[in-house]
């Protein structure tokens, strides 16, 4: 089953002092560039009295719009690297601000983008990853003694159960991947000799954690 795309875990905060200046890094999910730009004023609003609140954002499931702004640092030096970063690792949906307070000590050009890379990496590894799904889903009826059989059915693709209801048969909703819908039909008419009932549900987005 293949990812729409990837995003991060969690919204997250982290925070990197380096050479006397606080870079506050802060991330989170944004679905559109409304979404990213209402995160982006409230924590320039938070962090006003701040020196720079530097932002970028990656929107849409092939990283359609991307957008990043320097507030007030040299030309390139940090919502480019805030930005790159994203890209790199193919994270979309995703706004990072990262907060400066000027610690007296000048950074250089070097220096500040390697401080805005390491801060907007912290702030993923904080995050956690994780990367988005289409899952499709039905409702099954099923008998009772069919029943058993499908709680212990192993099927060489993504399959879940994710709620049971049991009445006069057994109701069961399964999440799956979408392009097996006639190999699991075909399944669950094998364990209940064709006594099956099946209704398409909506199809579902779920995010799964990239673990390590």
């Amino acid at each position: 089953m293949e990812a729409e795309y990837k995003t991060i875990k969690d919204a997250a905060q982290a925070e990197l002092n380096i050479e006397k200046s606080r870079f506050i890094s802060h991330i989170s999910h944004a679905n559109n560039r409304e979404e990213a730009e209402a995160f982006i004023q409230m924590i320039k609003a938070k962090y006003k009295d701040a020196t720079h609140n530097v932002s970028s954002f990656v929107i849409g499931p092939r990283m359609e719009l991307k957008w990043a702004t320097d507030d007030g640092e040299p030309q390139g030096t940090a919502g480019m690297p805030i930005l790159k970063v994203l890209e790199e690792q193919g994270i979309t949906n995703t706004v990072v601000v990262v907060t400066r307070y000027f610690g007296g000590k000048k950074l250089g050009t070097g220096g500040l983008v390697r401080a805005y890379t390491d801060s907007t990496l912290e702030a993923i590894k904080v995050s956690g990853l994780c990367e988005v799904y289409k899952i499709a889903s039905i409702k099954v009826g099923i008998d009772y003694s069919s029943y058993s059989k499908l709680v212990k059915l192993s099927l060489p693709f993504y399959m879940e159960i994710v709620s049971t209801e049991f009445q006069d048969s057994v109701s069961v909703e399964i999440d799956f991947d979408p392009g097996k819908l006639e190999e699991l039909k075909e399944a669950l008419d094998n364990l209940s000799r064709g006594q099956t009932s099946i209704k398409k549900c909506e199809d579902k987005i779920k995010a799964i954690p990239i673990e390590g």
